[in-house]
């Protein structure tokens, strides 16, 4: 049904049914990846509910065995979890089934949003290209630029900056999980109890997962970095500092007051490439002007004198000045 779907969706997937290069299968994915003997750079385990009938099976360190088989040379796979799916215990298990297969593997955040927050644990069959090769894929290739600007994805320092942990640290992490094989299925059996845990926040796993990581984030770069130059370093570990500055005042405050204010002012002063936080206050500041306009102007005026080449703010203080 969902092939079926596709030329509705036209506008959104620029025609993917209709395109040369892609072939279409509607198939058992244990079962495709076995019977398939094609070899692919690239192969993508999309998000699914590991509590849904047969999704923890896909997690099974046979199922990643068979995935990996399937790699090029310098093939990667990527695996999605959808965090806010699952508990700490749930994510050691299923990280230490996948190191079982790619030891030399490294974890990414999708993006920074702590309602539907995705990890992403990527196998390599070997190092992957350098910082310098992705700017310069980026400045060939427009179609690429726009998709990754809509994630506010612009140059490779910015999509660095989701790295998470290189292989030794998830090792760390994982060290007490349980493997996940076909024999021993535990997350086919733990994922649907943690689905009726209600009380859970949604960015509760996140917040698990950087607390047990600790400072080690910031001290970790991933493979495409590590011959880049030292202002490239200096940019990305900026970058990373204000995530964590970022991420750390929004799981602290949820409901933003000065003192969050501050916080988010600290992040924009960091970094000039990571640019949630400057929207962050822009945001809360459209929030709070219909019942506190000059709180929304201060601020505003803060967010200015902190970024003063960005013009956003100075734009939305003369629409409140001037409705």
């Amino acid at each position: 049904e969902t092939l079926a779907l596709l030329p509705h969706f036209t506008p959104a997937n620029a025609s993917l049914h209709e395109h040369p290069r892609v072939h279409l299968h509607a198939a058992d994915a244990r079962r495709f990846v076995r019977a398939d003997q094609a070899l692919y750079d690239v192969v993508i385990g999309d998000l699914f509910h590991p509590g849904r009938d047969g999704g923890g099976l896909l997690y099974t360190v046979e199922h990643f065995t068979a995935i990996r088989e399937r790699l090029a040379k310098a093939g990667l796979y990527c695996q999605w979890l959808p965090l806010y799916q699952m508990d700490v215990e749930l994510l050691r298990d299923i990280t230490a089934s996948f190191l079982e297969v790619f030891p030399d593997s490294e974890a990414w955040l999708a993006g920074f949003d702590l309602d539907y927050p995705a990890l992403a644990l990527i196998g390599y069959r070997q190092t992957p290209g350098n910082a310098g090769s992705i700017d310069r894929r980026l400045a060939a290739n427009a179609d690429l630029r726009g998709q990754l600007a809509t994630a506010a994805v612009r140059d490779s320092v910015q999509l660095l900056g989701h790295f998470i942990a290189d292989a030794k640290t998830l090792a760390r992490f994982a060290d007490q999980g349980r493997l996940n094989t076909d024999d021993l299925p535990g997350v086919l059996f733990a994922a649907p109890r943690f689905s009726h845990r209600r009380a859970l926040a949604s960015h509760q796993t996140l917040a698990d997962l950087r607390r047990i990581i600790g400072d080690v984030a910031g001290q970790q770069r991933p493979k495409t970095a590590q011959s880049a130059s030292t202002q490239f370093h200096a940019r990305l570990t900026a970058f990373i500092t204000a995530r964590e500055t970022y991420l750390d005042t929004r799981l602290e405050h949820r409901q933003v007051n000065d003192q969050a204010i501050d916080r988010y002012l600290q992040a924009v002063a960091i970094s000039p490439d990571f640019t949630l936080a400057y929207a962050e206050i822009v945001q809360q500041a459209l929030h709070v002007a219909p019942r506190d306009i000059s709180l929304a102007r201060r601020w505003l005026t803060r967010l200015d004198a902190v970024r003063p080449e960005i013009s956003g703010a100075r734009r939305l203080l003369a629409r409140l000045d001037h409705p």
